[in-house]
This record gives structure tokens, sequence and C-alpha cells, in this order.
């Protein structure tokens, strides 16, 4: 998919432009695929080289989300039943995607990669913010909705839910659309950031048809390093998706590199000795090896000695690709601001209603640093000096006022997070007053760390 597409269509606050893209049978939004010269790809040459299979699924217009949880559960069946532990698990999964699409609509919109007057054209093809308004209405209602339910096509499940479970996988997903002659083409939807109007950064999902010829390249260089990428096969004729299932192989990519994974949920393989053995002697190997070089030396050593997600960012690398980043998102903290953006995103739907925004509890994760230096900022921690500069002049007003108040909230939550992590790993170490470790009691210590500029020094750079 080319960059405009990605994008999506110019937006302004009065008038969208609504085009009308072509539907499958099971409600997705189909991309123009490119076909590389040459003999067609069948459905198996992606397929072999990681040993996967199909795993039908039940077809009642939900089948992406029962696909993708039979594809990362890596399940041992042919055919995927609603099981009450496989209708739960699909929950989680579709109410997880969905807390994402709701929490990034209002951003999206914003930058263009979501057209709310096209995803609603038939009731409202005009204004966007009552579009984007309605849109996040129908997300919420689908968001509770479970996926054994059948649901008409008016429901169906577009191209922005591949984009989101990306997005939630915090890796690539690829879309094998096959045609009647088993013809394969292949569709890869990732995330990446996104500029805002107001200067901010904003992390959402994108992605699209790709040209057989890089899809091959692609995925080759993900077999060479022992990537299992996530699949799953669209069947437009047959009107449903279907999950990819890779056997044991599965947890032996998975296992390879990776230790302590390796010694939890493998000793009873047959496999398990040998990949054990092969890992220590790589890693008592002492030369060099040039890790961008595809070759067999260089693959065998890096899958013995990296774990699957460092893999997979050297397998970027080789396709000159950006890194994805792996920060796993805290859904429930997400939750918690679903109602506060609910109500915001009416107010700008109807100014002339008092809509009131109900008060949210806010969840505090404090990351574990046991190294030196800075605490890490997350991607949903970084600011730009325009936004921060808004903030700053604007510190007076109501916080869920404040045009940036979704940006305050999460700097708030990572310099607590900072800050306690601090007070607990130095405290020893500057004979610091015992206490909580709270942003509260680093307030309270201010006077005293006035007085000792190599502590301030420690704490701030």
């Amino acid at each position: 998919m080319t960059d405009d597409i990605e994008m999506g269509t110019g937006l302004s606050a009065d008038r969208c432009v609504v085009p009308s893209p072509p539907l499958s049978q099971d409600g997705f939004v189909l991309e123009k695929t490119a076909p590389a010269p040459g003999m067609l790809q069948q459905l198996p040459t992606f397929l072999m080289p990681f040993g996967g299979t199909l795993i039908s699924v039940p077809t009642n217009g939900q089948c992406v989300y029962a696909a993708l949880y039979a594809t990362t559960t890596s399940t041992v069946e042919t055919k995927l039943q609603f099981t009450s532990d496989v209708v739960r698990g699909a929950n989680v999964i579709k109410k997880n995607v969905y807390t994402l699409m709701m929490t990034n609509l209002a951003n999206d919109v914003a930058c263009q990669v979501v057209d709310p007057c096209w995803e609603l054209s038939r009731l409202y093809p005009k204004d966007v913010h009552v579009a984007t308004a309605a849109l996040y209405a129908h997300y919420k209602q689908e968001r509770t909705r479970s996926v054994n339910k059948p649901i008409p096509s008016t429901f169906w499940a577009g191209t922005e839910v591949l984009r989101a479970m990306a997005q939630y996988l915090q890796e690539p997903l690829f879309v094998l659309d096959v045609n009647q002659t088993n013809d394969a083409h292949v569709q890869r939807y990732y995330y990446r950031d996104n500029l805002l109007p107001n200067g901010d950064i904003h992390e959402t999902g994108c992605g699209g048809a790709v040209d057989d010829r890089t899809a091959k390249r692609m995925l080759t260089a993900y077999a060479n390093l022992h990537v299992l990428p996530v699949f799953l096969v669209l069947k437009p004729q047959e009107g449903k998706l279907y999950g990819v299932r890779h056997g044991d192989l599965s947890l032996k990519w998975q296992a390879e590199g990776d230790l302590a994974f390796a010694q939890d949920f493998c000793t009873h393989h047959d496999w398990f000795n040998a990949v054990l053995a092969h890992m220590e002697s790589c890693q008592a190997r002492t030369d060099e090896l040039e890790v961008l070089a595809d070759s067999d030396d260089s693959n065998d050593y890096l899958i013995r000695t990296m774990v699957r997600r460092n893999r997979l960012d050297i397998v970027h690398d080789r396709l000159q690709l950006p890194r994805l980043d792996s920060g796993v998102y805290d859904i429930g903290v997400l939750e918690t601001e679903l109602p506060d953006e609910e109500s915001r995103l009416q107010r700008l739907a109807d100014p002339t209603e008092n809509h009131l925004s109900p008060q949210q509890g806010h969840v505090d994760s404090v990351r574990q640093q046991t190294g030196k230096g800075r605490a890490q900022i997350s991607t949903h921690g970084r600011v730009s000096a325009q936004a921060l500069q808004r903030i700053l002049n604007s510190r007076t007003a109501e916080p869920e006022q404040m045009a940036d108040r979704s940006k305050l909230r999460q700097l708030h939550k990572e310099n607590d997070a900072a800050v306690g992590t601090w007070l607990r790993l130095r405290r020893q170490k500057h004979l610091l007053p015992h206490g909580g470790g709270s942003s509260t009691e680093m307030a309270e210590l201010l006077t005293t760390l006035l007085d000792q500029r190599d502590v301030l020094h420690d704490l701030l750079l």
C-alpha cells in the first residue's frame, strides 16, 4: 500500500470525501493487490517455510477475531469450535483491539489515518466531529459484543481492525488474500508514528497490500532467522478468514535463543536438549559476525543467541524497514480513559449540549528500572516542544478541558513512575528517610534535597 492510501483522504473540520471501495463477503475492505511479474504465487509458497496449515473458524461475521485467536494460541485443531474457553479468549482479543481503536480514533482522524465520514457515509456524510462521535459509539457497542454472536453485514470489520490488531500484537500482521485458484497476495499491517496537527506524535496502525516479489523476499527474511509471522488467510469466495497453525515449529522457534522460555515450556519436547546444546555452543563463540549479512553462519548464531523479538528487529534492519516499538500497551489504563474521551467527542459533535465527563480512577503502572541513567520514555510519553508549551500555558485550566489532557495524564504517570523508582533504588545510597516511594514523598523531600547537590544531580540528570 502506498503512503497516500495509508494516510487516507484529506479531511477538514466540515467536510470529507466519501470513496466507495469494494467489500468482500466477510466485510473486509480489500486493498488493490500488486502482483509481481512472472509466475503467480500459490498459497503454499508463503506458508510452507513456516510449516503453516489452515485452521477453519466459525463463519458468523466476526471470524477475524476467532482467526487471530486460533493463530496466536498455537492450537492443534484444524477446525476451531466456539467452546467457552475459545469464546472467552477471543473476546479478550476483540475487547483489547477495540480499546486501542477507541483510544486512537480522535488522533487517527486528526492525522488522516481514519476518515469517519467514509466509515459512516450513509448516516453522517459531511460533519467530521459528528461522524467521529458516532463511529466511537459504534466501536463502544462492538467492543462488548461476544465473538460467537452472528452480526449483520453493516457491522462487518474492516481494515481498521487489522491495523489495530497489529498494534495490539506489537508486531506486523500478515493477511494472505487467496483466490479460487489458490493464488495468494499479501497484505501487511503494522504501526508507526504520525504527526498530529498540534505537533504531537501519535502511534497508530497502518499498512495494506504488498507486491508479490517484496512479500516473498520479506517472508524469506523471516524464515531465515526463524521468526514466525502472525498469519491470517482471507478467502473472499468463501466469505471467511482462517487462522494458521504451525505445529511444533511455533514452540521450537520461540525457544531458540530464549533459555527461560525453553526451560519453562519445552522440556518435554524431543528437540529440547539439542536446542539447549546449540544455544550453549553459540554463546561460547568469541568471533565477531556481521548481523546484517544473510548467511547461514550469521543466521545460525543469531537464532541461538537472540530472543525472537530481537531477531524480528534484525529482520527489519535487513529489509531496511524501521524497527517497531515493542512496548506493550497497558490496556487497563486505556480503558479508564474511554468514558472521558467519549464525553469529549460528544462535546465536539454538539457544543450546545452539556456532556458531563465522569471522574475516572487513575491506574499507575510503575516501570521496573534497574539500570543507570535516566528513566526511559515510552512511545506514548514523548511530547513535542509545542505541546509541552501549551500544557505549561494552560496550567491554571481544568485538566479535562485542556486540549492536551491525554498527554498531560501520560506525563504525570511516567514522571510518577520514574520518581518512585528512583526513590526505591537510591534511598539507601543517599541515606534518605524511609517512605512509600511516591511522588508526594518526593515533594516533601525537596527541601532536604536542595542542600544535597549531588543527590539532585543524580535525580534530575
